[in-house]
């Protein structure tokens, strides 16, 4: 037994850098397995031959296997002593490389659900905001034109008489329109002539004259305001017939050549004698001459001639030549 004392010591010198105490129970454990092998005899027989020092050497050679068996103490048998054996044969850059994994598998990567949900929800949410906006703005903007619309309306007159023309030669064809607000309207053309609940009447004028156009009108809400507008009305530009002979003699029978217009703004004549010497000129809206020269003096009988232009109120040219015979 102080053999396996000695045995005993030289395993515990051999494990005193060991961070973990041996428990009593390991080395029990291990003086059972030397002596179950036959140990004691071959280090009796080293002890004497090779010397003590050797025999440390080869113990500690032998830890490995001393430690297999205090690890299959510790863990029992199976699976379990095969992974927990590899474990203490393993290197520190595997358990490095282990505890890196470790640290790689408690970091996964990072899960944008819950993250993208959420900016889900709060775009929605903003896209919602905005259409809710854009609804207010418009209905705001909305309400704002017809605001204006109504203000146009009520600033706009109620009667507001509009005429394609407002002057012409007969037959005068006149389209009125009431531009107001107003809804029933009455016309009263100036000849008589009326009309009822027309917003865009046409009245003919036959008649030479000056009109007055009158329109009373009235809104749904009973605001009734009038205008009025004149028409002037004329008849085709002419001349009358021109005389072929006159006889100023002062007998009061066609003492004048006399040449009347009909609805003429201006005219221009010119009698001549047959060498081209002008006798008499004029300009006025009627032609009298009473035979007598520039002088004042009276025309010799014979034939002069004439040169009538004229341009009547409706832009009308009328131009005319021709004859006249004076005797006395």
């Amino acid at each position: 037994m102080k053999k396996n004392d000695n045995l005993e010591d030289l395993f515990k010198d051999s494990f005193e850098d060991f961070e973990a105490d041996v428990k009593p129970k390991t080395w029990d454990n291990i003086q059972a397995a030397l002596k179950g092998a036959g140990i004691g005899i071959i280090i009796k027989t080293l002890i004497n031959k090779i010397g003590t020092n050797t025999i440390i050497a080869v113990v500690s050679s032998a830890a490995t296997v001393i430690g297999t068996i205090m690890i299959m103490n510790w863990t029992g048998t199976g699976s379990k002593k095969e992974t927990v054996s590899n474990t203490i044969n393993n290197t520190t850059s595997p358990k490095t490389e282990e505890i890196t994994n470790n640290n790689i598998v408690s970091n996964p990567k990072t899960d944008h659900t819950a993250d993208n949900t959420t900016t889900s929800a709060l775009t929605n949410k903003t896209n919602a905001n905005n259409t809710a906006n854009t609804t207010v703005n418009a209905t705001k903007k909305s309400k704002a034109e017809l605001e204006n619309v109504v203000k146009e309306i009520e600033s706009k007159s109620i009667a507001s008489i509009n005429s394609n023309v407002v002057a012409g030669a007969v037959p005068l064809i006149v389209n009125l329109s009431n531009a107001g607000a107003g809804k029933i309207n009455k016309w009263n053309f100036g000849d008589g002539k009326t009309a009822k609940n027309i917003s865009n009447p046409v009245h003919v004028y036959d008649v030479p004259g000056i009109y007055t156009v009158v329109l009373n009108s009235t809104t749904i809400d009973g605001k009734t305001k009038n205008d009025s507008i004149k028409i002037e009305v004329y008849g085709n530009s002419s001349l009358s017939s021109i005389p072929t002979t006159f006889t100023p003699n002062e007998d009061g029978d066609q003492d004048f050549f006399i040449i009347k217009s009909e609805n003429i703004k201006g005219m221009n004549a010119t009698i001549l004698e047959g060498n081209g010497t002008i006798v008499y000129s004029y300009k006025g809206v009627e032609i009298k001459w009473d035979g007598r020269n520039k002088k004042g003096e009276k025309a010799k009988e014979g034939l002069y001639y004439y040169i009538i232009d004229a341009e009547g109120i409706d832009g009308k040219k009328i131009e005319k030549k021709g004859s006249i015979k004076l005797t006395r």
